[in-house]
């Protein structure tokens, strides 16, 4: 009969954490950061880009967590 083996499975090293944790950081920042320059375009501008006044407004309103 073959032998079998259970192998444990270990925990995420913390560094790994840690950069996951940087990483959501950076990328809320640059959500923040964009929907705040978003926020300084007039209509015209918004135009240029493809969107309505309501369209940015709602990309605007988003929280930092939602993409």
């Amino acid at each position: 009969m073959p032998q079998t083996s259970i192998h444990s499975v270990p925990l995420r090293h913390p560094a790994t954490l840690l950069a996951r944790l940087r990483a959501a950081l950076t990328v809320a920042a640059a959500r923040r950061h964009d929907r705040a320059g978003l926020a300084r375009l007039d209509s015209h501008l918004l135009q240029d880009i493809g969107l309505d006044e309501e369209e940015a407004a709602e990309e605007i309103e988003k929280p930092f967590w939602r993409g």
